[in-house]
């Protein structure tokens, strides 16, 4: 594994609070519009997968960002 620089931990430091961030933005968005449905099984199970899929969507960008920086010279 090659060696980082400073500015390039800083950077990936800075996407891991920027996912972090993503991530909680999601989880309060998904508990809102899932205590607006509590009598609906389906719909509960179809926004859990939504946020699963966009959760995903957040941390596999937040890598392939990280693994640019890594790629920098």
């Amino acid at each position: 594994m090659p060696i980082l620089s400073d500015e390039q931990k800083s950077a990936i430091a800075e996407v891991d609070r920027v996912v972090k961030a993503g991530i909680a933005e999601n989880e309060i968005m998904y508990q809102k519009k899932i205590s607006a449905v509590p009598d609906d099984p389906v719909k509960i199970n179809e926004l859990k997968n939504e946020q699963f899929s966009e959760i995903s969507k957040i941390k596999a960008d937040g890598e392939k960002k990280k693994g640019h920086i890594r790629n920098q010279s």
